[in-house]
């Protein structure tokens, strides 16, 4: 079933999701909001959009728009998504979900409140690649996992302390940005509830963390997750199993190229499975099939391993001692 979407922001990652949900729709979402009336009016005449908003309120009262996508900075999710969830509007919302697990857990009980979809856009769990690796692992092709290493770094942006990436008031730092994704993806494999967190991390001048490394164990399993502003990598992902191993190449939360190897590292099976159209069109699928079941909740991303995701990212952040001076206290 076709359903009707809202887009809040203009920023890039906007433009994207809207041509996934062209792909998943046959058509663009319904409505774009912007804080800049020009901006969603510009965005909406280069997209095909039919209508442009100049704030949240004239979106919100727009009764054809079914779900609405919040692109905006970390430090606008949990606000946004309340308002529009208030406002009896479904919504999926750009990772990292929110800046800590109490703004989270709010937004839940708001929506089930409700009985709207709220629901963390990470892409990454929709996408045949993990599902694959997911299915492997469930199949026993590599026993039991003993090591997960995970590498995901970007030096991409050269600092600066007003961009949302260094910027602790928007809710910067390696870890919800990019960190996000790796423990997600950790932790769908390994577990959600780790017997022992060690980490270490290098705090940048604008009091967000730049790098880090992070062990975490379960019984005689560990996962190591290297994170990065400063640093570079592979971002390549490798799980170790006593009966062989998976390979995540490069960007491995986005990729289509996986590998099954056995026991003495021979590659039994190497497969590309290519994206349909951007790869951002299987989190718009979930959420339309989540909407047609009238489910507060995605089945692929449920909002409590978002929780829990965000709980251990918590745990992390407080190690460090990072705070972000916008979040809920």
């Amino acid at each position: 079933m076709k359903h009707n979407w809202g887009i809040v922001s203009t920023a890039g990652i906007a433009g994207v999701v809207t041509e996934a949900i062209r792909f998943a729709n046959g058509e663009p979402p319904l409505a774009v909001c912007s804080r800049s009336l020009d901006k969603a009016k510009k965005f909406a005449a280069e997209k095909g959009i039919k209508r442009a908003y100049g704030s949240l309120l004239e979106m919100a009262n727009d009764p054809d728009i079914d779900i609405v996508y919040i692109a905006t900075p970390m430090s606008l999710h949990y606000e946004q998504s309340l308002f529009f969830l208030q406002h009896n509007k479904s919504v999926l919302c750009e990772k990292a979900v929110t800046q800590n697990a109490k703004e989270l857990r709010v937004l839940i009980d708001e929506a089930q409140k409700r009985g709207l979809l709220f629901m963390e856009a990470m892409w990454t769990k929709c996408l045949p690649s993990f599902l694959q690796g997911l299915q492997w692992v469930k199949e026993g092709r590599i026993g039991q996992i003993e090591l997960f290493k995970a590498d995901f770094c970007t030096n991409l942006v050269c600092f600066d302390p007003r961009h949302r990436l260094f910027a602790n008031e928007l809710g910067g730092g390696a870890l919800l940005d990019i960190g996000s994704y790796a423990f997600h993806f950790v932790c769908a494999f390994m577990g959600y509830e780790p017997d022992e967190i060690r980490t270490k991390v290098h705090i940048g001048p604008t009091n967000v963390d730049f790098d880090s490394v992070t062990e975490l164990t379960y019984g005689d399993a560990s996962a190591y997750v290297t994170l990065g502003f400063d640093m570079e990598g592979k971002n390549v992902a490798n799980i170790i199993g006593t009966k062989g191993s998976i390979w995540f190449d490069s960007n491995f939360p986005h990729t289509p190229h996986l590998k099954l190897k056995d026991e003495n590292n021979r590659v039994v099976e190497d497969l590309t499975l290519s994206f349909s159209h951007n790869g951002y069109e299987y989190e718009i699928i979930e959420a339309q099939h989540s909407l047609d079941k009238k489910l507060t909740s995605s089945e692929k991303i449920p909002v409590t391993d978002s929780l829990r995701v965000m709980e251990l990212m918590d745990e992390i952040r407080r190690r460090w001692g990072v705070t972000f001076v916008n979040e809920l206290k």
